[in-house]
């Protein structure tokens, strides 16, 4: 929030509740009467009938769904809880019912006892056509949107339609089961609770989940299913909830319904905004104010009157009170403007920070854009020219391969496509100087049986993975069209070859860019996040691979950390100042190490090099605003000063140790909770 914003409406607030104190004081009666015309009760007109059918069914027997959060479930104290829980409260109030839950029922019982009619009503569920068929339904009174929830590194999902032929995870006979069955072909996997199948998708059993977005976002954060995402919405309706009645009582369905009608906007919003994390603007009653200032102004005059009249004993006294009131206003009126400033020094200083960090940032992006263009580069050059041996080798194999087809024997097709399936296996390939060597030993071998082997024919055999057992293939290597059989078959290898570098570098370049996007952020965020830092490390490493790959060695030693709550962005940066520190101090040769590791409730964080060392007599200095050591156009002094500030910001701890020729280490301690 803006500061000025801020301190406005403390301000504002505070003066409002100053003029309640004192309306109190001097006139307690005006407030009486204000808070009776606030609490006026709500009429609700029933007819003679509805009266009548409410005074011969003195109980209303609810099946709820134990599960059902937040719209409707039962707590660990076996409670009642929820939106529903609290309409009905306040139903039962103002319509003069009784509607309370059948007890220790699970979903699938409370449907089938709402056949029956054991159970009369259902107070939180969707429209179905087979829930038609044995319940009435009110007015809908909750609506939120019908999503689709994948794993967060799903492929994307832009809607329905892209989920038909997954597995697709639903609550059993929940309005969702109902919505799949009669609008998609969606076959899902059923699951007793809403719970039950989002967990299914966290563990991989399921491909996606469909549910209600408030109840999935409610589920997701209660079982910490950082995994899971709300991919996107099922259809552009809501997904609205009903209070649904056995078919035989169509009385009750219209006493609701006025119950329903009688709720204000005001009593609705407490309900949304106790269960759900929905934004709402407060807001101020000017009319309210108004009456009580109008009345405090009247004992006010009432009071300068009496004031007028007072012995002039007492005249000094009171230029002297209103001297000191008048001194104090100033004081007060001078810490305010005192209190503005601050706020706005404060908030030039974050945004400074916050600049500042991002300049650090792509400081770094411009001294590491070399190396990532090269590691992005490299991988899309093996891709061109493999697409253009491999589209030469499609080619090829499109025309001679039917006409072999027509030329061999079935056994021999059998053969023929024996010896090829070693391709799409991706056996690990000899080096030149082996294959020279086994061209000559299989060469020998089967001239002794009898084949009539030629080099072109024994490098292919080798090529598709049968070195082994060259003497299988006789057939082939001794048939008429040899060279056409031995050409198709080495095409075909040149195609799966080809598949696999571009699988490969498509893999690798994909790396690179998830990195780049990580590193580059989505802003500075507000609040903290959990994350996991050591997917962090690993993205700053793959940006400086180029680097590290040239002449050092990076050792690593990661232990398994529960994700922490931080700036993952900003924590970003500390990795990257202190890693291209490390690289410059050896001169990107030597041993850079990174260690990850748990102590004293803290994530330990180790970089470490085998460098030059910092000499002792600049250590004091290192964490100072635009200290360099550096030449001109190679660092501004900022990096370790920034380094500290993010550190700090963690209420954690940044140190370092350093020996002249052994080299330096750096460690980084963040608290694994809030403190």
């Amino acid at each position: 929030m803006n500061p000025f914003s801020l301190l406005s409406k403390i301000n504002f607030s505070f003066g409002v509740l100053l003029l309640l104190i004192a309306s109190f004081i001097f006139s307690a009666s005006a407030q009486e009467i204000s808070q009776t015309e606030i609490k006026e009760p709500v009429k609700i007109s029933l007819t003679a009938a509805e009266n009548s059918w409410i005074k011969t069914h003195p109980v209303i027997h609810l099946g709820v769904d134990p599960q059902f959060a937040p719209f409707e479930f039962i707590d660990k104290n076996g409670q009642y809880k929820g939106m529903a829980a609290d309409y009905i409260k306040l139903l039962n109030e103002r319509l003069g019912i009784q509607m309370q839950i059948v007890p220790g029922l699970g979903w699938a019982e409370v449907v089938e006892k709402a056949k029956s009619r054991e159970v009369d009503v259902l107070p939180c569920v969707g429209l179905t056509e087979e829930r038609k068929k044995y319940l009435l339904y009110t007015n809908s009174y909750i609506a939120f949107p019908r999503v689709i929830i994948t794993r967060t590194d799903a492929p994307f999902v832009g809607g329905i339609e892209d989920i038909l032929d997954k597995k697709v995870s639903i609550q059993k006979n929940s309005s969702h089961h109902g919505y799949v069955k009669s609008n998609t072909t969606i076959k899902p996997v059923l699951y007793q609770t809403s719970e039950e199948a989002l967990i299914a998708v966290s563990q991989g059993k399921a491909d996606a989940n469909i549910g209600n977005m408030a109840a999935t976002a409610y589920l997701i954060q209660k079982n910490n299913l950082s995994n899971l995402k709300i991919a996107a919405p099922v259809s552009g309706k809501m997904n609205s909830l009903y209070f649904a009645v056995r078919d035989d009582w169509p009385e009750l369905v219209s006493i609701i319904n006025k119950g329903l009608a009688s709720l204000t906007i005001e009593e609705e919003n407490t309900i949304r905004k106790k269960w759900t994390t929905v934004r709402f603007e407060h807001g101020i009653d000017l009319i309210f104010i108004a009456k009580v200032a109008a009345q405090a102004g009247v004992v006010l005059l009432l009071i300068f009157g009496i004031i007028l009249i007072w012995n002039r004993r007492l005249k000094k006294e009171v230029i002297e009170r209103i001297k000191a009131e008048a001194n104090e206003r100033i004081a007060k009126e001078k810490a305010e403007q005192t209190a503005l400033e601050l706020a706005k020094t404060l908030d030039e200083l974050e945004s400074a920070q916050d600049q500042l960090i991002q300049s650090e940032k792509m400081a770094a992006l411009g001294q590491l854009i070399a190396g990532i263009a090269h590691e992005i580069n490299t991988p899309l050059g093996a891709i061109q020219s493999t697409l253009e041996s491999a589209t030469a080798a499609l080619t090829d194999t499109i025309e001679l391969l039917p006409k072999l087809i027509e030329i061999l024997s079935h056994d021999e097709k059998t053969l023929f496509f024996e010896m090829t399936t070693a391709v799409e296996s991706r056996f690990e390939k000899p080096s030149s100087i082996e294959r020279r060597k086994l061209i000559k030993e299989i060469s020998k071998k089967l001239k002794v049986l009898g084949g009539n082997i030629d080099k072109f024919s024994t490098d292919t055999l080798i090529l598709c993975g049968h070195a082994g057992t060259p003497e299988k293939f006789l057939p082939l290597i001794n048939h008429p069209q040899r060279d056409m059989i031995f050409k198709t078959a080495r095409q075909l290898y040149y195609l799966g070859n080809g598949i696999e570098t571009i699988a490969v570098s498509t893999q690798k370049t994909a790396k690179v860019v998830f990195a780049l996007k990580n590193f580059a952020g989505t802003g500075q965020s507000k609040e903290k996040q959990p994350a996991d830092l050591q997917a962090s490390i690993e993205n700053v490493l793959i940006l400086y691979d180029n680097q590290i790959k040239q002449n050092a060695v990076l050792k690593t030693h990661f232990a398994k950390l529960d994700p922490i709550p931080c700036y993952i962005d900003e924590l970003n940066q500390v990795w990257t100042n202190l890693i291209h520190n490390a690289l410059q101090a050896m001169n990107d040769q030597g041993i850079l190490e990174i260690r990850l590791e748990k102590k004293d409730n803290a994530a330990r964080i180790t970089i470490r090099d085998n460098g030059q060392g910092i000499p002792e007599e600049i250590q004091k200095k290192i964490f100072d605003p635009f200290f360099t050591t550096k030449k001109t156009g190679e660092g501004s002094g900022l990096g370790l000063d920034t380094v500290q500030k993010i550190v700090e910001k963690h209420n954690g701890i940044v140190d370092f140790e350093s020996r002249i020729n052994e080299g330096t280490a750096f460690f980084v301690s963040i608290p694994l909770s809030e403190i």
